[in-house]
């Protein structure tokens, strides 16, 4: 019985074999910048799923448990300059870790990562804020500055428990002016 096959029930145990398998050999599902929200990738998943004619708690299993973490998010240089623009919450994930953008750390270096959790797949770990970073190297700070001067997320706790706060790029160049006007000369 071939795994996807249309008029035989799919024994589920094979499913999710298969899907560890995917995982262990560095498959990934990449989602494009308009499936951010889980609702939409979730609905996507259910659309490929939808031809097996599998029971909503096997569906939801199968998601949960062998899908989510094959999960993989693209960044576009588009996506990290809108980003960058916008003065509230970004419209893509604050932070990724390097699990969910292969290569990203590869280009921006885990010096300028920090603990986070990850907006993707919400691990913790090392994470990136991407935008932040970005808006950083336009603004002429390199990364040794970045990492000792200022802050390399913008989710942060304030009082170094909880709750977490979100900074806009405007908040972090006000409150570290001395860090950007000493980069600009």
């Amino acid at each position: 019985m071939p795994l996807f096959s249309i008029n035989a029930k799919p024994k589920i145990a094979l499913l999710s074999a298969f899907f560890a398998q995917c995982q262990q050999s560095g498959v990934r599902l990449i989602f494009s910048h308009g499936a951010l929200n889980c609702r939409h990738q979730q609905s996507e998943l259910s659309a490929l799923l939808a031809p097996l004619k599998l029971r909503k708690r096997e569906k939801k299993a199968l998601i949960n448990d062998a899908l989510k973490p094959l999960f993989t998010y693209t960044l576009s240089p588009n996506d990290v300059h809108q980003a960058i623009k916008n003065e509230t919450q970004p419209p893509l994930p604050s932070q990724i870790c390097d699990a969910c953008a292969p290569g990203v750390f590869q280009h921006y270096g885990y010096l300028v990562a920090d603990q986070g959790w990850c907006s993707q797949c919400h691990g913790r770990g090392e994470c990136l804020d991407v935008a932040l970073i970005e808006y950083y190297r336009q603004c002429g700070i390199d990364d040794e500055t970045i990492n000792d001067h200022l802050p390399r997320k913008r989710w942060n706790s304030l009082d170094g428990g909880h709750p977490y706060a979100y900074q806009s790029l405007g908040e972090i160049k006000k409150q570290y002016q001395h860090v950007f006007q000493s980069a600009s000369i």
